[in-house]
């Protein structure tokens, strides 16, 4: 029994660090999404530009639409930004780009039943996913 709350204990210390240390990886001052694509649309994955903000891919179940926007840590002077989105297999990206002081995009292309590409940059970081995600 005394053995038995010993592995018990340390499994449970286990799971407290592995929790505290997935908690304290990501950035305190971490970039959110913010309904900038509209109504309706819905977060189904994001990556991360380090020490800068975050790019957001959304969906539109209604529309068949997905949605894009990159989204800075702090808003600031403006810098330059984008979010990009594609279809799939396709040449032609929508792209938002320009100097921002919070975030570029909404990008938006109708991927119902496709996949889409996406990605984003905010001064000179890249944040590009390599797999594509599908509805």
């Amino acid at each position: 029994m005394q053995l038995f709350k010993k592995v018990a204990a340390a499994g449970a210390a286990m799971i407290a660090m592995t929790a505290l240390s997935t908690v304290g990886a990501s950035p305190a001052n971490a970039a959110t999404y913010g309904g900038q694509c509209g109504a309706g649309y819905h977060q189904v994955n994001w990556e991360p530009i380090p020490h800068k903000g975050a790019v957001y891919l959304t969906y539109n179940k209604s529309t068949g639409k997905n949605c894009v926007v990159t989204v800075r840590h702090k808003r600031g002077k403006p810098v330059p930004m984008d979010a990009e989105l594609k279809v799939y297999g396709t040449s032609k990206s929508i792209v938002d780009s320009g100097k921002f002081k919070n975030y570029a995009g909404p990008v938006y292309v109708n991927a119902r039943g496709k996949c889409v590409t996406w990605g984003g940059r905010i001064d000179g970081g890249k944040a590009f996913v390599h797999k594509s995600n599908c509805r």
